[in-house]
């Protein structure tokens, strides 16, 4: 259930960014603007409301449906680090659901997703360099065997151009993506490394995802997306013509 609650939080994480300047004399600076909220409308209808600390790090998103119980998402930081994340009912009462996070010489090493207060779900191995994931181990359970294998390719600017999943059980894929030169309403959100399982860059936004079957050497799937964009390049609406993602900022 916990995975279910981190698929919705996460399901839109496939967005971009851009600079402001007041004349051509002054030196380009990017406005940061935080993501506010995101709403979903189409084969699924919730809406997720993000709140952050004074750091800009994330401190928890409040998620709002009809077709699932209200719920926040809170991240918890030490020393500057997010070490656990839990799922929490409207009330703020934990539900026994939560992600624990370690770091190897400051950067992230693993997370460990536990239910029931301390069943292990999954563990996921990450491998980093200069804030991008370069590849993730997946184990499911206590067992130590590798399951499933992620690694990503980038362009210039960081945004993923490749991701194959290699599944030591069952069919390999290779998503291939394509951009805009728009701003991603996920850009400033801070730690990097939550929003990998969807989509794990944020520089521009995908216009095109195609999914490749590795394993049986065939396209499975073209997805293509569309935005409305703000005066500053930012998105105000993306949709893949089943699904309209609508957004707002700080």
């Amino acid at each position: 259930m916990y995975k279910n609650y981190i698929l919705i939080f996460l399901a839109v994480l496939c967005i971009q960014c851009n600079s402001d300047s007041n004349s051509d004399d002054d030196p380009v600076v990017e406005a940061i603007r935080l993501l506010k909220t995101y709403e979903v409308t189409g084969s699924s209808n919730y809406k997720v409301q993000l709140f952050y600390n004074d750091d800009k790090t994330l401190d928890y998103a409040l998620s709002v449906s009809s077709e699932f119980e209200n719920f926040i998402h809170k991240f918890i930081y030490e020393d500057g680090k997010l070490v656990r994340s839990e799922i929490r009912d409207e009330n703020n009462i934990f539900q026994n659901n939560y992600v624990e996070y370690t770091y190897i010489n400051d950067q992230i090493f693993e997370r460990r997703d536990l239910y029931d207060n301390a069943v292990l779900d999954e563990t996921y191995r990450f491998f980093t360099s200069s804030n991008r994931i370069d590849r993730i181990e997946y184990y499911a359970q206590e067992n130590p065997e590798l399951r499933n294998e992620f690694s990503f390719v980038y362009d210039m600017l960081g945004n993923v151009t490749s991701e194959t999943d290699t599944n030591f059980t069952g069919v390999d894929y290779e998503f291939q993506y394509s951009y805009d030169n728009k701003t991603n309403p996920f850009k400033h959100i801070n730690p990097y490394f939550i929003l990998w399982e969807d989509f794990p860059s944020r520089i521009n936004n995908p216009t095109k995802i195609v999914r490749f079957n590795i394993t049986d050497n065939t396209i499975e799937k073209t997805t293509d997306y569309t935005y409305i964009y703000d005066e500053r390049g930012y998105p105000t609406q993306q949709s893949d013509g089943t699904d309209t993602v609508r957004f707002t900022y700080y």
